[in-house]
């Protein structure tokens, strides 16, 4: 009993370390953030967080799983979710997870951990990749996540909270609001260029929503020929000016719409 008693302590003090996201706003979130910035690029890192647990399959017990998102906007078009998860040892590992219906195999940060006690458990440290077009999709209604043990199963699954996403956002564009004042960061001033100034001039006018649409757009046109969404007169000008733009000019362009959104 005392064996028991001493396990479980152990357990709440190490959960401890770890946030609940429930009833911790976006911006407390965005104060906890750390914020790294480059010439090309801005990461900003979310405090540890338990993700919700929407795991429904018979048999897979999570005892623990914590969570860190690793925003990264600039030219790094991939932002980074760390898992940790801790299971009861069924005697199988998961090296496959799924984001947004896309399956990739899991990184590992370091070699999965085994106790036993009264019972075995198994920890996995993992490195899954996400692209930053499907966080910015997430910031309003979360990211879910399923970690997996091979390439056709869905074993966990998680979701990171919309206000612990959209936190990360408040304190990237927080950032972006000083960025003018400092000389090492990420450098957002443009050329005033004929098609660089009707863009911005047609961005401004733009409402919060269709200014994420356009900003998520660019992300992914970046990457891939993808067609936007029709939408106001606004955004259709915004979008031939911007394709008036050089390839630098719609980098930098990228950046400056993320930094100034309503």
């Amino acid at each position: 009993m005392l064996k028991k008693i001493v396990l479980l302590s152990s357990f709440l003090i190490l959960s401890a370390c770890t946030t609940s996201p429930e009833g911790v706003s976006s911006e407390q979130f965005a104060e906890n953030a750390k914020v790294t910035k480059g010439y090309n690029s801005v990461e900003v890192v979310g405090e540890k967080i338990r993700p919700i647990n929407i795991t429904e399959k018979n048999g897979l017990v999570v005892m623990k799983a914590d969570s860190s998102l690793v925003l990264k906007i600039g030219e790094a078009q991939t932002s980074t979710l760390l898992i940790n998860l801790q299971f009861i040892d069924n005697y199988q590992r998961y090296n496959f997870a799924t984001i947004n219906e896309t399956t990739q195999k899991i990184k590992s940060r370091k070699k999965s951990v085994r106790q036993c006690d009264d019972q075995c458990s198994v920890t996995q440290y993992m490195i899954l990749e996400v692209a930053t077009e499907d966080v910015f999709e997430a910031r309003s209604k979360g990211l879910l996540f399923s970690i997996n043990s091979n390439e056709k199963s869905t074993d966990f699954m998680f979701k990171l909270p919309a206000n612990y996403i959209d936190g990360l956002f408040k304190r990237y564009e927080a950032e972006g609001n000083v960025s003018s004042k400092k000389s090492n960061i990420v450098e957002t001033s443009i050329e005033q260029t004929k098609a660089v100034e009707m863009s911005q001039y047609w961005f401004s006018k733009l409402d919060e929503q269709e200014q994420i649409l356009f900003s998520t757009w660019a992300i992914k046109a970046s990457k891939n020929k993808t067609a936007i969404d029709e939408g106001s007169k606004e955004l259709d000008k915004l979008h031939y000016w911007y394709q008036e733009a050089t390839l630098q000019e719609q980098q930098k362009l990228r950046v400056w719409s993320v930094e100034n959104m309503k």
